[in-house]
């Protein structure tokens, strides 16, 4: 389990429901985080409808459910919260170490825990959560997101993959090459790899890995059945050509990234930079004529898209997408990266290449923009102008060879 990084102690403690047929697992659950999360309140509930009755009446943040319950189960639990109460997380838990059993509930819940449950994990879990809202502490933009259980695809992009997949020639490498070009399947994949439903969990957040982990078998159940991913279908023309640009950008940016950085996991920086923009996905999917506005400010103006999104919309993109790639358990490396892809200065090594990247696309897609090293990355770190130079050449011949292939 990956722990996220402080941000500021909370103004309100996280409240958390654990659900279980069984009162020795909600006892025992329930004194573990009493005693050691002290700040957060912990409530139990005896089976599906008691728990439905108690988040009508009673303020909750984070669900954790026991999927094989009496009359409704966890999956039906999951099903209705997510329609009344998205903004709720909802957490599967269940003593199946099955694949099937997983994926029942993957468009439902947001993260999954397997029984008997590590102390480590559950903690780890529980204080990301409380993290994670300090993030997107608007309730109203968090159930948006939480309604997120599925992402559109680049239509050309999701049909390859389902031509690749219908192939019995069809190799773990030719998966991979054709899923690290959209930004929704890579995303998608990693929620349901990253699991600890998953014996051989992926631990190393690379795409390659997480197709080996899941298997042929399983990513064609993701594609195709699931409801995780699906092909994007754009309301107009504009927004047909911005989410090409967004696919564009995302390699670029994840070609320059790989380039530049010498000291973080290949895989979180391949990750971070290929997920930055996916914010802009759930934006663009869940309110898409507030974005399309958006867009339209920022195609008239010439103004950053992230200020133009804060004034309109009272978020940005960085943090919507950070807050999912949370909420889905991905490495909090890539999730700090992407909240923070448009910060001033500061932050961790992959949080400055990514950052380095996206403007660096940015100069490419608008020559006249000049960022100077200092607006980069801060001074203290030692990069000099003739490194940006060469960064900038790389970025040049990157995107030629992008736009010719």
């Amino acid at each position: 389990m990956h722990v996220l990084p402080e941000i500021r102690t909370a103004a309100s403690a996280l409240n958390v429901l654990l659900v279980d047929d069984d009162p020795m697992v909600l006892r025992s659950l329930g004194r573990l985080l009493r005693r050691c999360a002290p700040e957060i309140q912990v409530a139990t509930a005896n089976g599906g409808l008691e728990a439905l009755a108690y988040v009508k009446s009673s303020a909750t943040d984070v669900v954790i459910t026991d999927i094989n319950m009496p009359g409704m189960s966890g999956t039906e639990l999951l099903d209705r919260m997510r329609s009344s109460h998205p903004d709720i997380v909802r957490i599967h838990l269940s003593g199946e170490q099955s694949v099937e059993t997983a994926y029942r509930s993957v468009p439902l819940a947001h993260q999954f825990l397997a029984k008997p449950v590590e102390s480590r994990d559950l903690l780890g879990l529980i204080s990301n959560m409380q993290k994670l809202r300090e993030l997107l502490q608007d309730r109203e933009i968090r159930a948006l997101v939480g309604r997120a259980d599925d992402l559109p695809a680049v239509p050309r992009v999701y049909a390859e993959l389902t031509q690749c997949l219908a192939k019995r020639s069809c190799s773990y490498g030719d998966v991979a090459k054709v899923i690290g070009q959209d930004i929704a399947i890579s995303a998608a994949l990693m929620k349901v790899a990253s699991s600890s439903f998953f014996v051989r969990r992926c631990a190393g957040n690379t795409v390659e890995e997480a197709v080996q982990t899941l298997g042929l078998a399983h990513v064609r159940a993701l594609v195709f059945t699931l409801g995780t991913i699906r092909a994007f279908a754009p309301r107009n023309r504009r927004a047909r050509a911005w989410i090409e640009n967004l696919q564009s950008s995302a390699l670029l940016a994840t070609r320059i990234a790989a380039a530049i950085n010498e000291d973080d996991p290949p895989g979180h920086v391949t990750l971070a930079a290929m997920l930055h923009d996916v914010g802009q996905l759930v934006l663009m999917d869940r309110v898409p004529e507030k974005y399309d506005a958006v867009m339209q400010e920022v195609e008239r103006t010439g103004r950053p898209l992230h200020t133009v999104e804060e004034e309109q919309l009272g978020v940005t993109h960085s943090q919507v997408g950070a807050y999912l790639l949370g909420l889905w358990g991905l490495a909090s490396p890539i999730v700090w990266a992407v909240a923070r892809h448009h910060a001033a200065s500061g932050g961790s090594s992959l949080e400055r290449t990514i950052r380095i990247a996206v403007r660096l696309c940015a100069e490419i897609d608008n020559p006249a923009s000049d960022f100077a090293p200092t607006t980069l990355i801060p001074p203290e770190s030692g990069t000099k102008p003739d490194e940006l130079d060469e960064w900038r050449a790389h970025a040049a011949r990157t995107a030629e060879t992008l736009m010719s292939a």
